[in-house]
């Protein structure tokens, strides 16, 4: 009876350890943005946001600055403390070019405590739409903060009169979901108040304004900081978080991870079901089409591929 025990537990372990089909491939990027056409110097886009305005326009908003000289390793050559503005550009659809670079929708200010502005993520809620963003001073990270404004067009945007709307350690790149009639707001953090690993936390709300305290919703002890640009997204009755960097093939973090989870609040690490070599990526469903974005530091631009769901 032990035995037979034994081996009908094994057999579920195994058949819950099998690593889980990949749901999705994704076709190749084309480039849809260049930042530095027109411009003396070569501009990058990274963390960044696409929304449809009620103008009928796609519109991207991003981390935006000027590329280093020295391109043999542009992570030791990138000044993040120069990313002061936050890149906006147009098209009339997804796909076509060229897109039309606006003027920058926000520049940090000192008057408001911003000594660099990252990773816009923008909702549309009711009539107005809600931006939210990362603000901080590099040098003191445990007060970094995330800051949000309004807009009616998404042209021009006011900041709130109770930013900050989140503050944590070392807070940034916001996303939002709204679920069972409350939002959700994710963003990236440290686990402990001083140092620790890299962890998606979240917190909510009934009005996009005042938040509740942090939990934890993905958590990597063996990647301490492949946690950074998460996206969450509702399929069916699944919920996928998409988060990097993590490591490849050769050992360099880089591309996206994609984790599945029955709830919202909760992203197990062994739940691996897919990966993508895209770098803080955003996800776009444009009828019953998704695509997948990929932008970065000595990438040129912004791509947009086909996401296909098996």
């Amino acid at each position: 009876m032990k035995n037979i025990l034994f081996a009908c537990f094994l057999c579920v372990f195994i058949i819950t350890c099998k690593k889980q089909p990949q749901p999705f491939t994704v076709g190749a990027f084309q480039k849809i943005y260049d930042p530095s056409v027109n411009e003396r110097e070569d501009w990058y886009i990274n963390d960044h946001t696409f929304i449809k305005g009620r103008d009928g326009k796609y519109h991207l908003f991003g981390i935006t600055g000027t590329e280093p000289k020295d391109k043999t390793d542009i992570h030791l050559h990138i000044d993040s403390s120069k990313e002061k503005f936050l890149a906006h550009a147009t098209s009339e659809s997804l796909l076509k070019l060229p897109w039309k670079k606006e003027t920058f929708p926000l520049k940090a200010e000192k008057l408001y405590g911003e000594s660099y502005i990252w990773a816009p993520y923008i909702i549309k809620h009711q009539d107005t739409y809600y931006l939210y963003y990362a603000v901080g001073n590099l040098q003191k990270s445990n007060l970094s903060k995330i800051y949000m404004a309004t807009s009616k067009d998404l042209y021009n945007w006011k900041r709130h009169s109770e930013n900050p709307v989140v503050v944590d350690v070392n807070a940034r790149d916001p996303h939002i979901l709204q679920v069972s009639g409350q939002w959700i707001l994710y963003y990236t953090t440290n686990s402990l108040q001083h140092g620790g690993y890299l962890v998606v936390a979240y917190q909510t709300s009934k009005d996009l304004i005042h938040w509740s305290n942090r939990r934890i919703a993905f958590f990597d002890k063996k990647n301490a900081v492949g946690s950074e640009s998460p996206y969450i997204l509702k399929k069916g009755k699944d919920y996928y978080l998409f988060v990097g960097p993590r490591p490849g093939k050769t050992g360099k973090m880089y591309g996206t991870e994609v984790f599945k989870s029955s709830s919202p609040f909760h992203f197990d690490p062994k739940n691996k079901v897919g990966r993508i070599d895209a770098h803080a990526l955003e996800i776009i469903k444009e009828n019953d089409r998704y695509y997948v974005s990929h932008c970065g530091w000595g990438k040129g631009g912004v791509y947009i591929a086909e996401l296909f769901w098996k």
